[in-house]
């Protein structure tokens, strides 16, 4: 991937305005590239998409309310994580502005409209999102250094006024929150963790092996969340992974 897609230009000391200048962390995203992806609330109406069976995904910055981390570091984190989904999204043809996003404060729920192939997530999008994070850790500060899990489920959407709910969307949030996911990016220090569900792994993944991804590299687990007994499967990316 051309890493041109996520620069973000010269890092270091910034000029403002009446000649001081400040210290942006080296390896964060200038503010200037970050502001058009600014914290979305949900871009397009779901409404019409109740019932019907929609890509899921949901993210969550790994270790978010560290000590190591400031309120600063946060923010910084947060418009990074935005500003590198919505450029893996659009990169793989996915408009930001057709998804239905919801902002969970250290992640976020996407749900992709249900005549997008499961696919196009999990083969592309999800590329995309692992080499811009491999990009942006190799010259972050460990306050600024982010490491991503990502889950992937499909399933029905239920939409009210306040955003969108149902069991697929329960069930994503409780992949996403596997411990044995969260062990695993600790030990191996890798820059991204995806697990996805058994039926996105069967029928997108293994029937795509090769074409355009390759099922060798995920891990099958079963694990309890709460009152659910799940199956998953898991893959890491990124270079202290592999």
């Amino acid at each position: 991937m051309n890493r041109q897609n996520y620069a973000s230009g010269a890092v270091g000391t910034q000029q403002l305005r009446g000649g001081a200048r400040s210290r942006r962390p080296v390896g964060t995203l200038p503010f200037r590239y970050l502001r058009r992806a600014a914290v979305p609330a949900g871009v397009r109406p779901a409404t019409r998409w109740t019932g019907q069976i929609c890509p899921i995904v949901l993210t969550d910055i790994t270790a978010f309310s560290a000590h190591r981390r400031s309120d600063e570091d946060r923010l910084i984190l947060r418009r990074t994580m935005y500003d590198m989904l919505q450029r893996a999204f659009e990169a793989a043809g996915l408009m930001w502005r057709e998804l239905h996003t919801e902002d969970r404060g250290d992640g976020t729920l996407i749900v992709v409209p249900p005549d997008t192939p499961a696919s196009a997530v999990a083969a592309r999008a999800l590329g995309h999102l692992g080499a811009a994070l491999r990009w942006h850790n190799q010259s972050a500060s460990d306050a600024l250094r982010m490491q991503l899990r990502v889950a992937l489920h499909a399933g029905p959407v239920i939409r009210d006024a306040q955003g969108v709910t149902g069991h697929a969307i329960n069930q994503t949030a409780r992949l996403v929150q596997a411990r044995i996911l969260r062990k695993l990016l600790t030990e191996t220090r890798a820059d991204l963790g995806v697990i996805v569900s058994a039926y996105i792994y069967d029928y997108v993944i293994r029937q795509h092996e090769g074409q355009p991804m390759d099922a060798t590299p995920y891990r099958k687990i079963r694990f309890r969340v709460k009152e659910s007994a799940l199956t998953a499967w898991i893959h890491l990316t990124g270079a202290a992974s592999e």
